[in-house]
């Protein structure tokens, strides 16, 4: 892998350019009769949509303001009422926030990076309440002024740290959609889908890797804040997964893959190891998906894809290349 030259912060308190201290304090009730919102930048982000889901043991809401294409996500890794602290060497969960086509601030993992105290889990009124607050942090990759990447003395790539505080976070009767990969009667959906790619992990440049050998294969149809996508997951061991997030809408032929979707129109590539290291991918101009086959009525789905993607904490590359599926989707 490249070792990518990131400084971690190795302080539990953020302190500002005016050197005030903020802190993480949750688990109060905040009284605001709006369903999502959340203060940064002195501001007050308030959602225009806000969906929950609950699947697999894991919680995620996703709340989004279209005129600014900013959305904000808690994934928590718990489907109970209860206080999580997001600390390092625990798998809680992650937060983030991004807007438009720039980078998301995403809670850290070697730190102690946020909170979310979920407060009603409602599974009969279909509705989810709770607070929650982070430290966000992204990594932006710098270029000389050719347009080159920049490298460090020991010739790796070289990043710049931002870091982003989000306080007095509050989410109130958020629909709870529940969704499952599985037919409506609930007898498992027969699994003939196909999913090949090969990992690369020495290098991103050389196409020198092995084949990603999956155990499972699960591709079904899911709605999130309005806009739907396919969801194409090939899993090799109980938490090591690639994922391919298909917009409904999506045209066949060539399309880019991006790290994260910004306002419902983009193709999303990630890789999870486990739970201390998840991967997004780089946006470059090889990140491509190119769609072959898109059939509504049949619900089939075909094509090829490439791209790499980078550990959120440590920047190591993981290049997956000569990737094909031919799936069968689930509503």
């Amino acid at each position: 892998m490249k070792k990518v030259s990131i400084i971690l912060a190795l302080v539990l308190l953020i302190t500002t350019s005016c050197n005030d201290e903020i802190e993480i304090n949750l688990g109060k009730i905040i009284e605001n009769t709006t369903n999502f919102q959340v203060d940064f930048d002195g501001e007050t982000f308030i959602a225009d949509t806000a969906t929950a889901y609950v699947y697999n043991g894991v919680t995620t809401i996703i709340a989004k303001k279209y005129d600014t294409k900013e959305f904000v996500v808690l994934s928590l890794n718990a489907v109970e009422i209860g206080s999580y602290i997001l600390a390092p060497n625990q798998s809680e969960g992650a937060i983030y926030y991004k807007k438009d086509l720039e980078k998301p601030f995403i809670t850290n993992a070697t730190e102690i990076g946020g909170r979310i105290d979920l407060s009603k889990i409602d599974y009969d009124a279909r509705s989810v309440s709770g607070t929650f607050s982070f430290v966000g942090k992204r990594y932006t990759q710098q270029f000389d002024t050719l347009g080159n990447p920049m490298l460090d003395t020991n010739n790796n790539l070289v990043f710049t740290e931002e870091v982003k505080t989000f306080s007095n976070g509050i989410f109130t009767d958020i629909v709870l959609a529940l969704t499952a990969p599985e037919n409506l009667d609930g007898t498992p959906e027969t699994n003939t889908n196909e999913f090949f790619v090969n990992i690369d992990t020495t290098d991103n440049s050389t196409d020198d890797g092995t084949e990603y050998v999956e155990t499972l294969v699960t591709a079904h149809k899911e709605t999130q804040g309005g806009f739907t996508y396919i969801v194409i997951t090939a899993k090799r061991a109980e938490q090591e997964s690639i994922v391919l997030k298909i917009p409904a809408a999506q045209n066949t032929g060539n399309a880019a893959i991006k790290s994260i979707v910004a306002i419902g129109d983009e193709i999303v590539g990630n890789y999870t190891l486990n739970q201390a290291n998840y991967y997004l991918a780089v946006n470059q101009n090889t990140d491509l998906l190119n769609l072959t086959v898109y059939n509504v009525a049949t619900k089939k789905l075909e094509g090829t894809f490439n791209f790499d993607v980078a550990n959120v904490i440590t920047g190591e590359i993981v290049h997956f290349y000569g990737g094909s599926f031919k799936v069968t989707y689930t509503e």
